[in-house]
């Protein structure tokens, strides 16, 4: 957050205290530090001692003349519970609290503490008259819902709730589950993590029952260390988030609250923490049009190396029965053998080829002789099949058979079919020799279910090397593309055109080739510098796909002490083979597509770890990736940084912050915004919503509902985002509509 003094913006960090304020003077029974049960106790929020000790005087002077005071330059205004004394306020770090009591006051420094509890002499008009609950049964949990705020695919998961008397034991247990429910299907998304709180003795108790191993206990490690449960009034505090699988849609919370103790649950309540109005301001920030980043070429450069490479492959051909010749009548076994031939050309156009082995592998069944014949007979075959459509030759042919043993046969039916392959073992086991255990198999009556597995045993199995011929020029490159664009290419030669081709589209076509071959010609070892340069051209029409980019993110720690992903470090494969892991600009680009797909999560993750580049040129990407994820709460370099890109932005994290001060400044911005927009006239309504609050006596329309009525006639749509947007009451919505559709009629 920052805030004018004079000319100068003082940056200052925004953080949540709470405590609670007691009584200090005893009761008629002598008890003393009870909350104020009848006296409203008002806690105020100051950026400065000076604008306290202000809003103070101006507090008495209003006193004295029988007049309620109505704020001045409060951060944020709240009241203390009656039956807990429990208080919750946003103000600054270094900001100031202001808490009064009838007719007492007291100023304190903040001075970064997030916990300050007040002691307070009771000054107050009336005599003051302490009730004190005297049932030992819970009274019925009041969970109030309200609207929560959701970051795209983010949705924190917060509750404070004040919880009195009598609900807890020393022997007993508190378990808080929250889960979330998406208003759309009215079906569960996802659940929150368990809070749990104990009594001191509940372990104690549990370890008498027979049995009982706190090994087993699934929520043992959802404990909170830092308290224990008893009769005493409490405050639960609970955060948490889960992550969305819809980025449109509303999401409500609820959450299960179970007192149990030794032997029984003794109170349980299901209630409705968040209502399916989220508060979606967020939606509407103005997105900068971020530039994509770029790979240096010459770190990712692929050479024509003369060295023999292998590529392996297999296919599965019908031939005709006992016979070497392959079934030309059969689609796939034309199509698989022309990809194979198309294959060899491709590689042979860039490169020379030097030998291509070839393996038959027959099928168990039948005499074993007669099928390592029928195999050897068949792989010659395809040797020359292949060579006479091949546009090179003086290649090393390599040709070798072999027949599937039933125990082969038998592992592969074992995956698909238990019973089958089981009953195949037991004749293998007993009959060892291969022709025998073939007779054995035909009389036992399997060979009919055995057949689908006997077919994929048939097949052929082929790796060619080859080695890389004189390197093209690049202008021989480009000259062969311009003669043939469908032309196969190496991966070097893929390098040459990245640099020379200038059609965006042609481009495109380019990227995706060029990664396939190179993963297909270097043992399935991706080339990075395609499929970036595919996200910046992507990027750069306003289109996403993380899926490009995904694989090459890596968003595990390197180590146990190190617990973020590392950005640009080395990994060596088992074969020496170096890659580099999270490249600055692919992790730029990702976070950008994140963004646009409204994946806050993850453009979080990824913003965490481009952080290490300590780069500029990154520093507002990475702060609106923060900020979009509700970072700007609690930093304020995030919240200056975001603000100051548009004034939209600017009004919109202001009314986020939801205090008194954020609302003022927040007014103070929109004023720069164009009032023939829609937009204006929607965050114009929220704002005037925030402010009628009941306090409109009027016949007239309140200001909130004239904005929004305005804003509809501007565009129809924001009717729909008014009904969702958590931002505004229900109420001022629903008359907002009625009045727009009554003018439409007139």
């Amino acid at each position: 957050m920052f805030v004018a003094c004079g000319s100068v913006l003082r940056a200052q960090n925004q953080i949540t205290v709470s405590g609670k304020i007691l009584n200090m003077e005893a009761n008629k029974e002598g008890k003393r530090n009870l909350p104020f049960t009848d006296e409203l106790v008002e806690v105020f929020s100051y950026a400065t001692k000076a604008d306290a000790e202000e809003a103070l005087k101006l507090m008495e002077q209003q006193f004295k003349k029988g007049l309620p005071y109505h704020g001045l330059k409060e951060i944020d205004i709240t009241e203390a519970d009656p039956y807990t004394g429990y208080y919750e306020v946003k103000t600054y770090s270094n900001g100031w609290l202001l808490v009064r009591v009838g007719l007492s006051s007291e100023l304190h420094p903040v001075e970064n503490q997030f916990q300050i509890d007040f002691k307070i002499r009771g000054a107050v008009a009336l005599d003051q008259v302490v009730v004190q609950a005297q049932n030992t049964t819970p009274n019925e949990l009041q969970v109030i819902p309200v609207a929560t705020a959701r970051f795209g695919n983010v949705l924190p998961l917060n509750l404070t709730l004040p919880i009195g008397e009598h609900y807890g034991k020393t022997n007993a247990r508190l378990v808080y589950q929250p889960f979330v429910v998406d208003c759309t299907t009215d079906k569960i998304e996802a659940y929150g993590r368990p809070y749990v709180l104990e009594g001191k003795e509940y372990h104690a108790t549990q370890e008498r029952r027979m049995g009982y191993d706190i090994t087993r206990d699934t929520l043992q490690r959802f404990v909170d260390p830092e308290k224990q449960l008893s009769k005493d009034a409490f405050v639960l505090n609970y955060a948490d988030t889960v992550y969305l699988s819809h980025t449109d849609r509303n999401y409500a919370v609820f959450g299960s609250f179970s007192f149990v103790d030794y032997n029984n649950i003794y109170y349980s309540k299901t209630s409705m923490v968040n209502t399916c109005r989220n508060i979606l301001l967020m939606d509407l920030m103005e997105v900068p049009k971020f530039k994509p980043f770029y790979l240096d070429f010459e770190d990712y450069k692929k050479i024509a190396e003369r060295k023999e490479r292998p590529v392996p492959g297999e296919i599965q051909i019908n031939f005709l029965i006992n016979e070497a010749k392959p079934d030309l009548t059969d689609s796939s076994t034309v199509e698989q053998l022309n990809d194979l031939v198309a294959l060899l050309n491709n590689i042979s156009s860039g490169a020379v080829l030097r030998s291509l082995s070839i393996e038959g592998v027959s099928s168990p069944d039948g005499r074993y002789a007669s099928n390592l014949n029928l195999a050897r007979r068949r792989t010659e075959f395809l040797q020359d099949f292949i060579s006479q459509r091949l546009h090179v030759s003086g290649y090393d042919k390599k040709s070798d058979a072999r027949v599937t043993s039933w125990k082969e046969l038998a592992d592969t039916v074992m995956v698909y079919d238990t019973l089958l392959a089981r009953q195949l073992q037991k004749i293998v086991e007993v009959e060892k020799d291969h022709d025998h255990t073939s007779v054995a198999v035909r009389r036992s009556g399997l060979m009919e279910k055995l057949t689908p597995y006997l077919e994929k045993m048939r097949k052929v199995t082929y790796t060619c090397v080859y080695v890389v011929n004189r390197p093209l020029t690049p202008a021989e490159i480009l000259q062969k593309y311009r003669a043939n664009p469908d032309d196969s290419f190496l991966p070097y030669e893929y390098w040459h055109l990245y640099q020379m081709v200038k059609d965006t589209a042609e481009l495109e076509v380019l990227y995706k080739k060029g990664a396939a071959v190179a993963k297909a010609y270097e043992n399935g070892r991706p080339w990075v510098l395609p499929e970036c340069l595919l996200a910046a051209s992507y990027i750069n029409r306003d289109t996403s796909d993380l899926s490009l980019l995904e694989p090459y993110v890596d968003r595990t720690p390197i180590s146990v002490s190190d617990k973020r992903p590392k950005l640009n470090y080395i990994k060596k494969d088992f074969n020496g083979y170096e890659t580099i892991i999270n490249p600055e600009a692919v992790v730029a680009n990702y976070l950008i597509m994140c963004l646009k797909e409204h994946n806050y999560e993850k453009a979080s993750v990824a913003a965490q770890i481009l952080e290490q580049a300590k780069n500029k040129d990154y520093e507002e990407l990475i702060a609106f990736a923060l900020c979009m994820r509700g970072s700007f709460y609690n930093n304020s370099q995030v919240f200056k940084k975001v603000a100051a890109i548009s004034p939209v932005n600017e009004v919109i994290l202001n009314l986020m912050m939801g205090t008194n001060r954020n609302n003022m400044y927040a007014q103070e911005s929109l004023e720069k915004l164009s009032d023939e927009t829609p937009l204006y006239w929607f965050l114009k309504a929220v704002l005037a919503d925030r402010m009628d609050q009941g306090q409109n006596m009027s016949l007239d329309l309140p200001e909130a509902v004239k904005c929004l009525v305005k804003c509809f006639q501007l565009d129809e749509s924001f009717v729909d985002k008014a009904l969702k947007d958590g931002s505004l009451r229900e109420s001022t919505v629903d008359e907002a509509i009625a009045e727009y559709e009554m003018q439409k009629k007139n």
